[in-house]
């Protein structure tokens, strides 16, 4: 299964003498090639169609940053441009380059006799013939506006950093149904961001386009509010969860509903570890689990909390995914016999697919180690221009011990495994990462054969 699919425009610049090129589209959506990336496929082409005589509609193969890469060059006849379609593969998946040969000369006639806007919409139903089929899931999140749905959704699914998430980068309100896809290890899963202000027309009795589409064949409704307003809105909150009952009633009675009660950063301080509940906590449990039978997740973007937003949509998204559980066990397993310990296990786009750790861990310090693995992923992926480091290990002034190393397990969708360990050494961090490393290609290969 390829890393990443992209469509390319290319155009010649006289002023420059030189070609330029910018990503019309890519797959999957949470992909986003570098423009560095883009800037060198290009050059390497141009090199490649002087040097090698490459032709348009021909597929070339090239290697770059631990990544076999394959060019495909098509000439526009009728406006004179080019297009390049790259298809970035792992190290683990370069004996299917036959398979995906066989597979281009088969759907790019096709694909070509489209018009470029045509081509541009349909990219990603073309792209996804690269993809082996996958668990097809849909989550929707509704709520209050202002609640926290999107910032939920970028810190999570894209990413992004929680601290400019709560500053000036906040983002925008949303507008009507925000619709996004994502790789969730063999699932694929449907993201319905839907406008707070138009919570009404979502759960309205009458039967609306809008409530149709947000809760029809959706697997998990994620209801998300603001703790901090919960003294003066509780008795909104509870009629709009009676409201969301009535459509899952209406439209999907399999779909299970989740209360996210969140920003607890704002009513208690106190609130580091997921075993202590403040006395609002306990009242909110109670009024809405004991009368509705929805399970309550108290969560925040706050750094020293986004641990307890990480650890949630795990397992929500677990129970979405075949693959969910025995990723879940085999870190377990691993961190058994451990103390103040934790696995983290990265996507291809930085999403933590994995947060596990020992009880005696201290999760308040979660974010800025999340943000320090992904800082020497990066490193890791230049290696061929550093070295080739195999890992990476580095120490925080609080005591912990960090081994990093890429690893692109592809069927689980993983590109990156961290170990981390308070007072210990280098030796016995470097054995529970090749441990673990070893698990998850076994795992990976077991599935694939089964």
């Amino acid at each position: 299964m390829p890393l990443g699919v992209v469509l390319v425009s290319l155009e010649y610049k006289n002023q420059s003498s030189e070609w330029k090129g910018e990503a019309i589209s890519s797959y999957p959506e949470n992909f986003s090639p570098s423009r560095s990336l883009i800037r060198r496929m290009i050059s390497i082409l141009h090199s490649s169609t002087s040097n090698l005589n490459v032709q348009s509609g021909e597929t070339i193969e090239v290697k770059y940053l631990n990544k076999l890469i394959m060019l495909h060059l098509k000439v526009l006849e009728r406006n004179k441009r080019e297009e390049l379609i790259i298809i970035i593969l792992a190290p683990e998946d370069t004996l299917k380059t036959t398979k995906i040969y066989h597979l281009l000369a088969s759907i790019l006639p096709q694909f070509y006799q489209l018009s470029d806007d045509e081509r541009k919409a349909q990219f990603r139903q073309f792209a996804t013939r690269f993809y082996p089929k996958s668990e097809r899931r849909k989550l929707l999140f509704i709520g209050f506006p202002a609640a926290g749905k999107t910032c939920i959704k970028k810190a999570f699914f894209d990413g992004e950093d929680p601290e400019s998430l709560l500053g000036r980068s906040a983002p925008a309100p949303t507008i009507g149904l925000a619709h996004y896809v994502y790789s969730w290890l063999d699932a694929e899963v449907g993201i319905i961001d839907s406008a707070g202000q138009e919570f009404d027309q979502y759960v309205s009795q009458l039967s609306t386009f809008e409530r149709k589409i947000a809760f029809e064949e959706a697997d998990v409704v994620i209801y998300v509010f603001d703790v901090s307003n919960w003294q003066e809105q509780y008795l909104l909150v509870l009629e709009n969860l009676e409201k969301i009952l009535k459509a899952k009633d209406r439209y999907n009675t399999q779909c299970k509903i989740y209360a996210f009660c969140h920003k607890i950063d704002l009513v208690s301080s106190a609130y580091s570890n997921s075993s202590k509940e403040i006395p609002l906590f306990i009242q909110i449990r109670r009024e809405i689990e004991e009368k509705y039978k929805i399970k309550v997740i108290f969560t925040s973007i706050e750094p020293t909390l986004i641990h307890t937003l990480y650890r949630s949509m795990q397992i929500i998204l677990n129970e979405m995914s075949v693959l969910g559980d025995s990723i879940e066990t085999l870190s377990q397993e691993i961190l058994r016999d451990q103390k103040k310990s934790a696995i983290l296990l990265f996507s291809d786009s930085n999403t933590v697919i994995n947060q596990s750790s020992t009880p005696d861990f201290n999760l308040s310090e979660f974010s800025q180690i999340v943000k320090l693995v992904k800082n020497h992923s990066t490193i890791l992926a230049r290696s061929p221009e550093l070295g080739n480091l195999d890992y990476s290990v580095t120490y925080t002034t609080s005591g912990f011990a960090i081994i990093i190393k890429n690893v692109y397990l592809i069927r689980y969708g993983i590109s990156t495994v961290a170990f981390l360990c308070q007072n210990t050494s280098r030796e016995h961090l470097i054995k529970i990462l090749t441990k673990l490393e070893k698990r998850l290609k076994f795992e990976e290969q077991r599935e694939q054969n089964s």
